[in-house]
């Protein structure tokens, strides 16, 4: 019976009550399945609707059945996202035959919610870039969009303007039952490119600054060469060696600040994965936030790691290579100038 119940499907359609059967798919998943859907009803007939919705979900994608994702849309009109459970209607209707029992049922449940889906409509603002996007949630939306009222689930969202040569510009929505937003989409202010100064070639580049020596004099002024101390100094062996230390210490610390951020990051696409819909391509406010605190998460555990590895090699070829008998035999050079920065690693044999 438990293999046959998971697609019987309960219907409370006016006031009566109808079922449906249909195949197990035989699948190894099966079993996990069913459980998962048998826990979704009794949440259900407690009235814990988002954890029906949820043990719903993961059925389906175990074990996909029209019964199933008929009492998922079920689920989630009940607990109010109303463009998601129009959505999943609508899917049933396309698995089934038409003018089937079970077809006239989800078009009615279909046609019942549909008047009370919030729309979105988006109008590009006069001037604005023609390859202005709007991101809201984990759905983007374009050109072929706008004018168009979109269906979403009630609610509130930040809209993201994305335009080229623009900053970004967010804005505040919130959707109610039945009643369309309009948003004018305006990109933020523009961010053009700084020129170079008048009468100034763009590649001038100062003088290199070697790190590794400590001369009396200045530098000679070929830029890309390094230096030796005078004969009458002490050697700055010890200083070549200290720096390796440093930055081996400081690639440490960016393996470290990389390695938090990105479990930081794994625990923020969890959260994400758990409140988007990925047959709406949209998110709730959670998934959102999680969304965008993931990116920013994901920029810092990518520049800790490269800190890491930069500073640890560089630190390592700094203490091995240094000469104890009184001879730097590497220099860590920098060279700076408008618009362009390098740093080189000079050896001297």
């Amino acid at each position: 019976m438990k293999a046959i119940s998971r697609t019987l499907t309960i219907l409370a359609c006016c006031g009566g009550v109808t079922t449906w059967g249909g195949l197990a798919s035989g699948q190894s998943n099966t079993a996990a399945a069913e459980v998962l859907f048998e826990q979704g009803r009794a949440d259900m007939d407690a009235g814990n609707y988002d954890a029906a919705c949820d043990k719903f979900r993961q059925s389906d994608k175990l074990d996909p059945a029209v019964g199933t994702k008929f009492n998922l849309a079920d689920c989630e009109e009940k607990r109010g996202r109303l463009a998601t459970a129009w959505e999943l209607f609508r899917a049933v209707e396309c698995q089934v035959a038409p003018g089937s029992e079970r077809y006239e049922i989800a078009k009615q449940r279909r046609e019942a919610v549909e008047p009370r889906v919030p729309k979105l409509r988006l109008t590009l603002a006069q001037g604005a870039p023609s390859n202005t996007t709007v991101r809201v949630g984990n759905a983007e939306f374009g050109s072929g969009t706008f004018g168009v009222p979109l269906p979403l689930d009630p609610g509130t969202y930040t809209a993201v303007v994305v335009a080229p040569q623009h900053a970004e510009r967010r804005v505040g929505i919130t959707l109610e039952s039945g009643k369309v937003a309009e948003i004018v989409v305006q990109p933020g202010e523009p961010t053009p490119a700084l020129p170079a100064p008048a009468g100034q070639p763009a590649a001038a580049a100062a003088p290199a600054t070697p790190v590794a020596a400590s001369p009396a004099e200045p530098p000679p002024s070929t830029a890309s060469q390094p230096y030796p101390p005078p004969a009458d100094q002490p050697s700055p062996s010890g200083a070549t060696k200290t720096t390796g230390y440093v930055l081996a210490g400081v690639g440490a610390a960016g393996l470290v600040v990389g390695g938090v951020t990105g479990i930081m990051v794994l625990n923020k696409k969890k959260t994400a994965d758990e409140h988007c819909y990925p047959e709406l391509r949209t998110c709730d406010q959670e998934g959102v936030d999680a969304n965008e605190d993931g990116r920013t998460l994901g920029m810092v555990s990518t520049f800790g790691f490269a800190v890491g590895v930069v500073g640890l090699g560089l630190g390592t070829y700094f203490i091995l290579t240094s000469d104890d008998e009184g001879q730097p035999q590497t220099a860590l050079m920098t060279q700076l100038g408008p618009g362009t920065s390098q740093i080189s690693v000079v050896r001297r044999w």
